[in-house]
Formats: C-alpha cells, sequence, structure tokens
C-alpha cells in the first residue's frame, strides 16, 4: 500500500506540474483565426494555447473584483497604449446570446471598432501581452512561444522582451527564434544556442566573457549572420 501511494502522489505531482507549463501559438491572425473569434464567456480560467478564447479572459479581466486581476487589466491596458496609442479601450463586450463574448476596441474618439479592426500585429501583441499579464495565480511556471517576432512593431517586440524579464519571478519564458532583431535584445547568457549534431540536438547557451571581444564591435545579431554563435542552417 505504501507503494500504490507513492506512485499515486508522483502521478499527482507530475500531472500538476504539466498543467503548470503552457505553450502559445498566436500564428493564426487571418479573418477566421481563433484569436477573433467570439469565445464562451464561462471560458475564463486560463488563456489557451491558440488564444480562442482571449475575449473571455479579457471581459473576465476587465469586471472582476479581485485585486490580482484588475492589476492585469491595468497593466495590459498600459501596455496596449504604449504599442498602439490609437486604442483608447479595449472593449470585451458580451453577444446578446449572454454566453459569448467578442472583443471591441474604441479609438480616441470613442468610436467603436470590431475585433476584424485590429491589425495582424497588434492582435498578436495583446495576445501575448495577455498571456504573460496574467496574475501569478494562474500564470505557467513554464511558458514557451514560438517566433514571437511575426508581426510584432520592433517597439512592441522591446516592449514584450521587458515584460517577459519583469515577470521572471513569476515563471519562466522559452523564445524559440531565428529572429536578429530579437537576438539583439537579449544578453548573451540569456541566448541558448541549438544545433543539430550526430542525429540529436545539443544546446549551449552563449558565453558572454567569452564573446565580449566580438560584442566591443558587433551586436549578437552580427554574430549570428557571420557564423560566430553557430545555430545557422
Amino acid at each position: 500500500m505504501p507503494q500504490v501511494a507513492e506512485h499515486s502522489t508522483l502521478s499527482k505531482l507530475a500531472l500538476w506540474s504539466i498543467q503548470r507549463i503552457n505553450s502559445y501559438h498566436f500564428h493564426d491572425t487571418g479573418p477566421n483565426a481563433p484569436l477573433r473569434s467570439n469565445a464562451r464567456v464561462a471560458d475564463d480560467r486560463y488563456l489557451r494555447t491558440d488564444g480562442s478564447n482571449l475575449a473571455a479572459i479579457l471581459f473576465a479581466r476587465r469586471h472582476s473584483q479581485r485585486t490580482d486581476q484588475q492589476a492585469a487589466w491595468v497593466m495590459l491596458s498600459g501596455l496596449v497604449q504604449r504599442i498602439a496609442p490609437y486604442i483608447h479601450n479595449l472593449e470585451p463586450t458580451l453577444n446578446d446570446d449572454g454566453a459569448t463574448v467578442r472583443l471591441d476596441w474604441e479609438d480616441e474618439d470613442h468610436e467603436r471598432y470590431g475585433v476584424d479592426a485590429l491589425s495582424d500585429g497588434t492582435l498578436r501583441a495583446i495576445a501575448l501581452f495577455t498571456a504573460l499579464t496574467q496574475p501569478a495565480a494562474t500564470l505557467p511556471k513554464l511558458i514557451t512561444i514560438d517566433e514571437p517576432e511575426l508581426g510584432l512593431h520592433p517597439a512592441a517586440l522591446s516592449l514584450l522582451i521587458e515584460l517577459i524579464r519583469s515577470r521572471a519571478a513569476d515563471c519562466r519564458v522559452l523564445l524559440a527564434t531565428q529572429s536578429p532583431a530579437l537576438l539583439d535584445l537579449l544578453h548573451p547568457d540569456e541566448v541558448v544556442v541549438v544545433e543539430r549534431e550526430e542525429g540529436g540536438s545539443t544546446f549551449k547557451r552563449l558565453d558572454a566573457d567569452a564573446l565580449q571581444d566580438w560584442l566591443d564591435d558587433y551586436r549578437l545579431s552580427d554574430l549570428f549572420d557571420r557564423g560566430v554563435l553557430g545555430g545557422r542552417p
């Protein structure tokens, strides 16, 4: 019996750990993309991998009486204002059926628009910011994001990196990228180069001290382009 109990405890721990990991994939921003869809208003506990319940998450955050949710809403609103000043307010709105919610927004003249009027890059940035401003209670312990730079304005990309660093005490964030622009926003010790060797993958964290002579004259993107860092096709 003790052995059975031990296995049960380990299984529960493993399940809990897996549930604290999420991978966000917000590449699809087309007219019928999950990010642009209506969401069930009740689907507001965790942001889904494809962002299909983005409107529900924002609606819950906007109207919550919880201090941590209110703080998350204020943080998100501030970030959106910094990358898209023309968005005066995000306005997640209940549909007439009372069971689904859509993502509307207002401009500086208080004209209301639907999610279809958001550019691909702006919508993707809102989704990324929403994921990373989740309260600590619901924030995954590990977040992976593939090619976060897609469609983002350089200012939005820089802000994203600042946000990731600010959440370091609450979660780890793993970005997969081949973007020189993103590389230049990172410190060398934040970069892990992946190489394929003998049929397997190897992982090497950059050594800032070893690269210092190079970095006196070149950016990380320059060293990547020159093949100094590795990771090239």
